[in-house]
């Protein structure tokens, strides 16, 4: 196992979740080892989101069913004698006639099929990018849940928190933590199915005790997968001081969303054929954002108000992070720590 390579064609059955079991397992090993597999995987995800689109897409020209049939009962009118002249004719010339009005039969029947699906097609595939969108929207709105009930039951009434430093510094550790305290229903809650391959759902998350022993390759393999494909509130700095957020029932303060990827600095989003993406609030609604030209927010769900992707500069800050992302960086975090000294 430790020697296998994926092709692209194993990449792309991957994607699709056509391959048996045991080699969906050796494909996620190898990309959870080699980051240049990752970024292969997530190119062809891509293409296959872009190729998905234009073939929702397709707009067929007005009248064709109406011409493909003319066309078929033209051709089959002038292409041999009347009813009349085949009974005249000896049975071997009957049987070709014959022969030949069955074969014009099947392909007007194949062409009607043809024109049927490829009108119904877009309707089938809208229909099913709508049902994985309100699955997506769904194990947001559990994960919610998960959220508010750990924030009743902690006694400053805060959403799961990120450690700055240590194995458990990454946005994607709030699932370790409400895991750990039984609050979710089940682990690939944290996949969105536009997103996630069938394996993903298969992917048994470690405890805060299982980080903290393990190999340093291990927790960076699991800060990637462990938040799953959402982006998780980074939290915020109050006075020098690092804190998650304490809910306050806002209707504009994003917790959880779905996860951008970030490709040369920029939001790259795969997820629902990159139409738009899932934001919960604190309130407990969600709502779907479309992606176009004028997108802009108030309170930018992906960075702070400086147009970091870090925690919040204030308590009204929400900025979200996928899963391996640092609550701050280092530097950040040092000048942070050192600033918060000379006021005190």
């Amino acid at each position: 196992m430790n020697d296998f390579q994926p092709n692209e064609e194993t990449l792309l059955g991957y994607l699709l979740g056509s391959l048996e079991d045991d080699e969906m397992e050796r494909v996620r090993f190898a990309i959870e080892r080699d980051p240049e597999l990752l970024l292969k995987l997530e190119s062809l995800r891509g293409e296959l989101a872009i190729f998905e689109e234009t073939r929702e897409s397709i707009e067929l020209p007005a009248g064709l069913v109406e011409r493909t049939l003319s066309g078929i009962w033209e051709e089959q009118s002038s292409s041999g004698p009347t009813s009349a002249s085949v009974v005249k004719t000896s049975p071997i010339h009957l049987e070709l006639i014959w022969l030949k009005s069955s074969w014009m039969d099947a392909l007007a029947a194949t062409a009607v099929g043809i024109v049927c699906i490829s009108l119904l097609a877009p309707g089938i595939l809208g229909s099913r990018e709508l049902a994985r969108r309100d699955m997506c929207s769904n194990n947001l709105s559990s994960l919610g849940g998960a959220i508010d009930l750990f924030a009743d039951l902690s006694q400053d009434h805060r959403i799961p928190s990120i450690d700055l430093q240590g194995p458990l510094a990454f946005a994607g550790s709030y699932a370790i933590r409400l895991n750990d305290n039984a609050l979710l229903e089940r682990s690939g809650v944290v996949w969105c199915p536009s997103l996630a391959p069938a394996m993903a759902y298969r992917i048994v998350l470690p405890s805060e005790a299982e980080m903290k022993v393990a190999d340093p390759s291990r927790v960076q393999q699991w800060r990637q997968t462990v938040g799953g494909t959402y982006a998780y509130n980074l939290g915020y700095f109050e006075e020098g001081a690092y804190r998650a957020p304490s809910l306050a029932n806002r209707t504009q303060f994003a917790i959880i969303a779905d996860a951008p990827m970030i490709r040369d600095g920029e939001n790259v989003f795969l997820v629902h054929s990159g139409r738009g993406m899932n934001i919960l609030y604190e309130d407990g609604h969600i709502a779907f954002v479309r992606l176009d030209e004028s997108f802009s927010l108030e309170d930018h769900p992906y960075f702070n108000r400086v147009g970091l992707r870090e925690a919040g500069i204030d308590a009204k800050d929400s900025s979200l992070g996928p899963s391996y992302l640092r609550p701050v960086r280092i530097d950040s975090l040092e000048k942070k720590t050192s600033n918060a000294a000379v006021a005190r």
